[in-house]
C-alpha cells in the first residue's frame, strides 16, 4: 500500500510538473505551493489523460501513465535542469509563510488521521455506493479500459457515467493488489490533499491568512467532505485545482491550456459537481460584467468553452457508444430522480429535505453518511458575519463573487422549500466552500482588529478555537460546535448497506475476506460487487450467473456442482429465501447436499461457505 501511495503522490507531481512545462508556465512561488500545484494539476492531468488514453485505444496501465509522466521532467533535467535546480525557491526558515503552512498541514494531518481512522473503524466496505466502486475499480484493473457494453451490464459506475475516480483507483490497485483497502486509503488521501488545493485556491483569491482561517474552518465543517466512498470526492477535490488555473488564466495567457485541461478534467469525474462548478465559473463570469472587466469576461468565456468542448472527448465517445438516452438515464431514473417531486415521498424527503435554522445550526451525531449535516454554531454565525462583511465591503477584491457563491448555494441549500429543487442535501459540501471563506475572511478581519491588544487578541484566537472544535470532555458544550460532532460522525462505525440480510451473513464475508482473499469463490445468492470487495475473487457481474441465482430453485446439486468448476470455494446465503429464490426447506435441502459432496470451512445461521475440493 505505501508504494501505491508513494508512486501515486510522484505519478501527480511529475504530471502536474509536465502540464506546467509544456504550457510553458514560469512561476515564481515557493517550494510549498508549488508542489501543491503541481499535485493539483497532476490529477486534473491524471483525470484527463485516462479519457484520452481510453479514446485512442491505450491500454489504462500504471506503468504506462509513470512513463508518460516522466518524459517533460527528464527533458526538462536533461536541457535546463542542471542549471535551474534553484528556481525553486526555499524561503527562510524565519518566515511567516511556514507559520501558515505549518498550520494548514496540521489540520489537513488531523482530517487524514480522522478520517482514516473513520474508515477503518469497521471491516467493511460502508453502505451500498462502495460495493460498486469496488467492481468497478477491478474491472478497470484487469480489463484496462472502462467500456461496458450497456450502462449497467458490469458497474453503475462505469461507462456512461463518468468512471475517472474508479480509473484513478484501479491503476492504485494495480500496484497493491487490494480493492478493499485501495477505495478506502485513497479515498482519504484525496480529502486531504482536497484540503491543500483549497488553501492554494483562496490564498490566490485573498490571501495567507485568510485562506489559512479558511481552510481551518473547512476542515472542521460537518458539512464539508465526509469520508463516503464515491466519485463526489474527486469532483470536489480538483474543484479547487481546475478554479485556481482559470482565476489565474483570466488575466495571464499562459495559464490558459493548463486552465481548459483542468476543466475539461472536472467536466468528466461527476455530472453534479460538473454543473455546480459551472454555477461557480459563470457567476464569476456575472461579476466580470457588472465590474465591466470585459476582458476578463471573454478570456473567462472563452476558456470555459474550450474546456467543456475538450470534455467532449469522453462525452462525444459515450454519445456514440450509448446514446443521449442511457447517458441521461441510466443511473439517475431521468431528471425526476434528483428533483423534487412536490411529494413527501421518502425518496424526496431524502434527496430535498426541507432544512431549518436547527439544521444549519446544530449537527446531529445521527446523519446521512453520504452528506452530513450542519455547520456548528460559531461557525454560522461567523460565516453570516463574514457575508455581511462581504456585501458591504462588495468592491474589495473578489468579495462579490463569493458573495454570490454564498448566496447561490445557501438558495440550493434551503431548495426544499420551494416547489422545484434539485438534490438539496448534496450542497451542504458546496456551501461549505464560500462558508468557510467567508467565515475566514471575518475571523482574519477581527484578529488584525485586535491584534495590538495582545491578551484580547489571545482571548479572542482562543474563544474561535474552542467555539469551532469544542472542549474535551465537555460534551453538553461540544454538541453546539463543529468539529467535535464531525470527528463523532467521522470515527463512528457506519453500516455495510441495506443488500445484507443480516449481520451473521456479513460475518461469513468477513471470514472470508480474512481467509479466502486471492481465492476464487462463487455466491450462490449475493451479487458478485460484495465478494470483489472484500477482496475475493470472482467473475464481474454477468447475465448468465443473475439467471442461474434467480432460478437456483430449479436447479439440482449437480447444476450447482457444473456451475462452481474452477472456483475454490461456495457459499450458500439465507438472502436466497429472503430474496424469494428458495424457500426455507429448498434451502436447506440444498445445503445438506452440498455438505455431503465438499467440506465446509465455515457455517453460521445465515451463510455457509464450502471447499470445493
Amino acid at each position: 500500500m505505501l508504494l501505491s501511495i508513494i508512486f501515486f503522490l510522484l505519478l501527480l507531481f511529475f504530471l502536474g510538473f509536465s502540464l506546467f512545462y509544456l504550457s510553458k508556465i514560469h512561476i515564481s512561488y515557493d517550494w510549498f505551493i508549488r508542489i501543491i500545484l503541481y499535485l493539483g494539476a497532476g490529477l486534473g492531468t491524471f483525470v484527463f489523460l485516462i479519457v484520452v488514453f481510453d479514446v485512442v485505444g491505450i491500454p489504462l496501465d500504471y506503468g504506462i501513465f509513470g512513463f508518460v509522466s516522466l518524459l517533460c521532467p527528464l527533458h526538462y533535467f536533461i536541457t535546463k535542469g542542471k542549471n535551474k535546480i534553484s528556481s525553486f525557491l526555499f524561503p527562510s526558515l524565519l518566515s511567516k509563510n511556514y507559520f501558515y503552512y505549518g498550520i494548514v498541514l496540521a489540520a489537513a494531518i488531523l482530517l487524514f488521521i480522522t478520517y482514516y481512522q473513520g474508515a477503518f473503524a469497521y471491516p467493511y466496505l460502508e453502505d451500498d455506493d462502495p460495493w460498486e466502486h469496488a467492481v468497478a475499480v477491478k474491472y478497470i484493473a484487469e480489463e484496462k479500459t472502462y467500456y461496458q457494453s450497456s450502462g449497467e451490464s458490469i458497474s453503475h459506475y462505469l461507462e456512461p457515467y463518468p468512471p475517472t475516480y474508479d480509473a484513478i483507483l484501479a491503476l492504485m490497485y494495480q500496484i497493491n493488489g487490494s480493492v478493499f483497502l485501495t477505495l478506502k486509503v485513497f479515498n482519504v488521501l484525496l480529502i486531504t490533499l482536497g484540503i491543500l488545493f483549497f488553501f492554494i485556491f483562496v490564498s490566490e483569491l485573498f490571501d495567507l491568512q485568510v485562506a489559512t482561517a479558511a481552510a481551518v474552518l473547512l476542515v472542521a465543517l460537518p458539512s464539508s467532505m465526509s469520508h463516503f466512498i464515491w466519485s463526489h470526492t474527486l469532483g470536489l477535490v480538483l474543484f479547487f485545482p481546475a478554479f485556481f488555473a482559470a482565476y489565474k488564466a483570466f488575466s495571464e495567457k499562459q495559464w490558459r491550456i493548463l486552465a481548459v485541461v483542468l476543466i475539461a478534467a472536472e467536466m468528466v469525474v461527476h455530472p453534479f459537481v460538473s454543473v455546480l462548478f459551472g454555477v461557480f465559473f459563470i457567476l464569476f463570469l456575472l461579476v466580470f460584467l457588472f465590474q465591466k472587466d470585459y476582458v476578463s469576461f471573454k478570456s473567462g468565456f472563452v476558456l470555459g468553452l474550450f474546456g467543456v468542448l475538450l470534455s467532449f472527448l469522453y462525452w462525444g465517445q459515450q454519445l456514440l457508444r450509448h446514446g443521449l438516452e442511457n447517458i441521461l438515464y441510466s443511473h439517475t431514473g431521468g431528471f425526476g430522480g434528483v428533483a423534487s417531486s412536490g411529494l413527501e415521498t421518502a425518496a424526496d424527503l431524502y434527496i430535498n429535505p426541507a432544512y431549518t435554522l436547527s439544521d444549519l445550526l446544530i449537527a446531529p451525531l445521527v446523519t446521512k453518511i453520504d452528506q452530513p449535516t450542519g455547520f456548528g454554531v460559531l461557525a454560522f454565525v461567523l460565516a453570516l458575519l463574514g457575508f455581511f462583511y462581504l456585501c458591504v465591503y462588495y468592491k474589495e477584491k473578489n468579495y462579490l463573487v463569493v458573495a454570490l457563491w454564498f448566496v447561490a448555494t445557501f438558495i440550493g441549500l434551503m431548495g426544499g422549500h420551494f416547489p422545484f429543487s434539485i438534490l438539496t442535501h448534496r450542497f451542504w459540501a458546496y456551501a461549505s466552500i464560500p462558508f468557510a471563506i467567508a467565515a475566514g475572511i471575518f475571523v482574519t478581519f477581527v484578529l488584525k482588529k485586535v491584534w495590538d491588544h495582545k491578551l484580547l487578541f489571545v482571548c479572542v484566537s482562543l474563544f474561535f478555537f474552542f467555539g469551532i472544535f469544542g472542549v474535551p470532555s465537555f460534551d453538553a458544550f461540544n454538541v453546539y460546535t463543529s468539529w467535535s460532532p464531525k470527528y463523532a460522525v467521522e470515527t463512528d462505525q457506519w453500516p455495510p448497506g441495506v443488500a445484507w440480510s443480516s449481520v451473521q451473513e456479513l460475518e461469513g464475508y468477513m471470514w472470508m475476506h480474512d481467509n479466502l482473499s486471492g481465492s476464487r469463490v462463487l455466491s450462490l445468492c449475493k451479487e458478485e460487487k460484495f465478494l470483489i470487495g472484500f477482496d475475493i475473487v470472482t467473475d464481474f457481474p454477468n447475465d448468465e450467473m443473475n439467471a442461474f441465482r434467480k432460478n437456483v430453485a430449479l436447479k439440482s446439486t449437480e447444476d450447482i456442482i457444473l456451475q462452481s468448476v474452477g472456483y475454490d470455494a461456495l457459499s450458500l446465503e439465507y438472502s436466497c429465501v429472503k430474496k424469494g429464490y428458495l424457500t426455507e426447506d429448498q434451502l436447506n435441502t440444498f445445503a445438506n447436499a452440498l455438505a455431503s459432496e465438499f467440506s465446509v470451512l465455515f457455517m453460521n445461521d445465515e451463510i455457509i461457505v464450502y471447499a470445493l475440493d
